[in-house]
């Protein structure tokens, strides 16, 4: 019986020292890559959206990967606790204005040229897909 409850502690010894190694190296990768971020009412902010979430599922995945990673300049209206924001988007975006701060990414500098825009979503959720005219067609002379 002796013999049983000393094996015991030494299991339970054991278990606890490798619980303390994993969380100090949980907690030394957190603070190599951890920043803090914080933004106040009226900055400028780029914005990080999901592409797949915002389209339908049956999309390729292919589409995805060319998108863009963020999206124009948007001005923070308010703070919502110190990890979320509410930002200042088009009236036509069916996006809802409130984002983690890890969607966001503040804007450093004056002039800022932006060349991607939200797309717009109908009714389902889907991104409204406009026809563009051909101006010139190059055809294969066989």
């Amino acid at each position: 019986m002796e013999h049983h409850i000393k094996h015991q502690k030494r299991v339970l010894q054991l278990l606890n020292d490798n619980l303390v190694l994993a969380h100090n190296r949980m907690k030394q990768q957190e603070d190599q890559h951890h920043s803090e971020k914080s933004f106040d009412v009226g900055d400028y902010v780029f914005l990080r959206l999901q592409p797949y979430k915002q389209m339908s599922l049956k999309q390729a995945k292919k589409d995805n990967n060319l998108s863009p990673k963020y999206y124009c300049l948007y001005n923070v209206l308010q703070n919502i606790g110190t990890m979320a924001y509410k930002l200042e988007l088009p009236v036509a975006s069916r996006v809802h204005p409130i984002f983690h701060v890890s969607c966001l990414k503040k804007v450093i500098g004056e002039k800022i040229l932006v060349q991607t825009i939200l797309q717009e979503l109908n009714e389902e959720g889907k991104i409204i897909l406009e026809l563009e005219v051909v101006i010139e067609t190059r055809t294969r002379q066989l």
